[in-house]
């Protein structure tokens, strides 16, 4: 929401939104990984 608003209303500057997005990528490898590993072992 934080990145939305920012970006439509403020008019944030790339860096602004790249520091927010970080969290949300290191979120979405974490995640990715966890499932990839889970899925590898139903495979086995």
């Amino acid at each position: 929401m934080v990145l939305v608003r920012g970006i439509f209303l403020k008019g944030m500057s790339f860096e602004d939104v790249f520091y927010n997005l970080i969290p949300l990528i290191i979120i979405a490898i974490i995640t990715l990984s966890l499932a990839s590993m889970t899925f590898k072992r139903k495979l086995e």
